[in-house]
């Protein structure tokens, strides 16, 4: 598992939330099944008829710190992440 993938298994086990994981190549894969899951997952009834397919693009790993660092930034308060309120 990489530092990043370690990194935010960490934070969402913090957070103590429920979770629904998607791999980016997945989606891709099968982006209007893996839509469905996530309109199940959250028990919304999917539209009738087809869905626009959003354009995708797998970000460098800059952004992906750049978002990281954000993250950190609104949770964390005096080393420690916490939970939503």
């Amino acid at each position: 598992m990489r530092e990043g993938e370690r990194f935010w298994r960490h934070v969402i086990g913090c957070l103590n939330l429920p979770v629904l994981e998607l791999a980016y190549e997945d989606v891709v894969g099968d982006m209007r099944g893996n839509i469905a899951s996530v309109f199940s997952y959250l028990g919304i009834e999917l539209p009738p008829g087809e869905l626009p397919m959003p354009e995708t693009k797998k970000l460098p790993s800059a952004p992906k710190e750049a978002l990281k660092a954000g993250f950190l930034n609104a949770v964390n308060d005096g080393g420690t992440v916490r939970r939503a309120s």
